[in-house]
C-alpha cells in the first residue's frame, strides 16, 4: 500500500524504466517488475493498482491512444471512488499532450509536465514521502537575519537581471544545505534537487558525466561515451556553456540544482577558479 503504480505505453518504455531504477522496487509497481509471466494482464493490473498507494499516469499522445492504459485508468478511477487508491498524480512527458486531454478525474490530481525522467523520479518520490507524511523539515534555528539578507540581495534594481546562480560560502557542516533548502522553498518556492557533489580531486569533467547520468537521455554506454569525448575537445567557454545548458535543463518543474563544491569550481574565497579543469 505504499508503493506508486507506475501507468504508461510501451512505447514511453524508455523514459519510464529511467525513473523505475531511480525509485526502485521497495516504491513502485512496474509491469516489468512485479507482473508475473502466464497471468492474465488484468489480473495482474488491478493486483498491482490494489495494493498502491498513488496512481502515477505517465501522459503523452502514445499512452491516451493505449487500450491497456485506458483499462489502467478505469480500474483506478474505481479504487479512487473505492477509497482504495489515495491519490494520482499525472507526468505529462511529450510536447503534444495538453492537460485538458486528460481524463476529468485526473485533472483534479497533481499535473506536472515533466521532459527529465530523473525530475519525474524526484516529484514522485516528494510525492509518496508527503502521503506517507514523511516529509520531515530540518530543524532551523537563529538564522532570521540571514534569511532578510538574503532575501533583499534577491530584490534587483529595475534595470538589474534577476540572479539565475545562488552562491553560498562558508566551513563544512554550518548548515549552508539546509539554509538554502528552506530559503529556496520559502521564499523563492522552489524544491532543491537533484544534488552533485564535487570532490577536490574531481574536474569539470566530473560534473558533465553526473549531469549526463542524471538527465538520462542517452540510451547506451557507447552513445555516454561519445558524449563525454565530445565534450573533452571542447575549450573552456564552450564546457562551460553545455554544462549551463545541462543545468538549465535540470532546473524545470520548480526545481533547483544543487552543486556541493569541495575546491574544483570555487577557491576558498568563493571566485572562480580553473583549477583542475
Amino acid at each position: 500500500m505504499l508503493k506508486a503504480f507506475l501507468c504508461h505505453s510501451s512505447l514511453d518504455k524508455h523514459y519510464v524504466d529511467i525513473v523505475a531504477k531511480r525509485l526502485g522496487r521497495t516504491r513502485i509497481k512496474y509491469d516489468a517488475m512485479c507482473f508475473e509471466p502466464g497471468v492474465d494482464f488484468r489480473d495482474s493490473i488491478r493486483k498491482a493498482e490494489s495494493e498502491s498507494l498513488t496512481f502515477v499516469f505517465f501522459a503523452s499522445q502514445n499512452s491516451l491512444n493505449s487500450y491497456w492504459v485506458k483499462f489502467e485508468i478505469q480500474e483506478a478511477e474505481e479504487l479512487l471512488l473505492q477509497q482504495r487508491l489515495h491519490a494520482s498524480l499525472a507526468v505529462v512527458v511529450d510536447d503534444n499532450t495538453s492537460v485538458k486531454e486528460l481524463p476529468r478525474w485526473m485533472r483534479r490530481g497533481l499535473v506536472e509536465r515533466v521532459r527529465q525522467p530523473s525530475r519525474a523520479a524526484q516529484i514522485i518520490d516528494i510525492h509518496l514521502n508527503r502521503l506517507r507524511g514523511l516529509e520531515v523539515e530540518p530543524l532551523f534555528i537563529g538564522r532570521d537575519e540571514l534569511l532578510a539578507e538574503f532575501e533583499t540581495k534577491l530584490i534587483q534594481a529595475p534595470a538589474m537581471a534577476t540572479p539565475q546562480i545562488i552562491i553560498v560560502g562558508g566551513l563544512t557542516g554550518v548548515g549552508r544545505r539546509t539554509f538554502l533548502k528552506r530559503v529556496l522553498k520559502d521564499k523563492l518556492s522552489l524544491d532543491t534537487g537533484p544534488i552533485f557533489t564535487l570532490e577536490a580531486t574531481d574536474g569539470i569533467d566530473t560534473l558533465h558525466a553526473k549531469l549526463l547520468d542524471e538527465l538520462g537521455e542517452l540510451d547506451s554506454a557507447s552513445n555516454l561515451s561519445a558524449a563525454i569525448k565530445l565534450f573533452q575537445k571542447y575549450s573552456m567557454e564552450e564546457r562551460g556553456n553545455e554544462i549551463a545548458k545541462m543545468l538549465a535543463g535540470l532546473a524545470v518543474g520548480n526545481c533547483a540544482p544543487m552543486i556541493i563544491d569541495n575546491g574544483v569550481l570555487l577557491d576558498a574565497d568563493i571566485r572562480y577558479t580553473a583549477t583542475h579543469n
